[in-house]
């Protein structure tokens, strides 16, 4: 057998090197196929890392009830005062009517899912009236929740169901098992709340509200307004924002909202516990 004898080629525009055996053109032919699957395989081996690297960014972002109303940080409980009837000062924002106040605890899990909510409402005759939400998930996402008073009587209850990873329809029943509400929510991108379907019903099964609400945003993700829509008399309502302090992660701590069909102003206090 004659003697073998092999070379290689530099081709620095190409970022290749090329084997060149002499006298023999079989094997320079092989060589060169050779060449060609290695860089084929390159582009494909590139391409591939291209792809889970995309994937693995965007599987970092997995929904939670707080990124739905845009909070951030390891929240572990928020206090979330509404004060009605309030009238602006040039140092604060002063209640002039205590009657009518909201109160709400959420009590947060380390997924940033709300496990349970305590809701106290005040009426005008000074009494109140509170009731906790307990909440259940499947697969890291609500699925269903029962509504009971303070004395573990079940008042309401609801369904989730997740239509698609950004929108979901969710169902309050009557503790008689009659529909009281249904929604459907619409989330953007970031897992923001853009958009609401509300339909209303009483025990009767009789339509009593059919209504659309729409988020505006800003470029910092704050809500700058709500407005509500009703389907029956296509009648606006709409509701501006107004962001007056933070904390230290970033969590609005005050939002004055102003209703502008009749002017009327309400505040939100929002007091934070964080996960260590």
């Amino acid at each position: 057998m004659p003697e073998i004898r092999v070379s290689y080629i530099f081709h620095k525009k190409e970022q290749r090197i090329r084997l060149q055996f002499e006298n023999y053109d079989s094997l320079n032919n092989l060589a060169g196929n050779i060449s060609g699957v290695v860089r084929n395989m390159t582009r494909l081996y590139t391409i591939l890392l291209t792809i889970l690297f995309f994937t693995s960014c965007k599987s970092q972002s997995v929904h939670s009830d707080c990124m739905e109303y845009g909070y951030v940080g390891k929240i572990k409980q928020i206090n979330k005062t509404t004060l009605t009837n309030i009238i602006a000062t040039d140092i604060t924002q002063i209640p002039k009517d205590s009657k009518g106040d909201l109160k709400e605890t959420y009590f947060i899990n380390v997924n940033g899912n709300i496990d349970s909510l305590l809701t106290e409402r005040e009426n005008q005759a000074g009494e109140i009236f509170a009731y906790i939400r307990k909440f259940y998930f499947e697969h890291l996402k609500r699925k269903n929740w029962d509504a009971y008073s303070l004395t573990n009587e079940k008042l309401m209850s609801g369904t989730i169901d997740w239509m698609t990873a950004k929108q979901f329809d969710e169902k309050v029943f009557y503790q008689s098992g009659e529909l009281k509400f249904e929604t459907v929510t619409s989330l953007n991108d970031s897992f923001r709340i853009f958009k609401i379907l509300i339909k209303g019903f009483d025990q009767s099964g009789n339509l009593t509200q059919n209504s659309i609400q729409e988020f505006t945003f800003s470029t910092l993700g704050d809500i700058n307004s709500i407005t509500t829509t009703n389907l029956i008399d296509n009648k606006a309502d709409i509701k501006k924002y107004e962001y007056l302090s933070k904390d230290k992660v970033g969590n609005p701590t005050e939002i004055l909202i102003t209703k502008l069909s009749d002017n009327s102003r309400s505040l939100v206090r929002l007091e934070y516990q964080y996960y260590n």
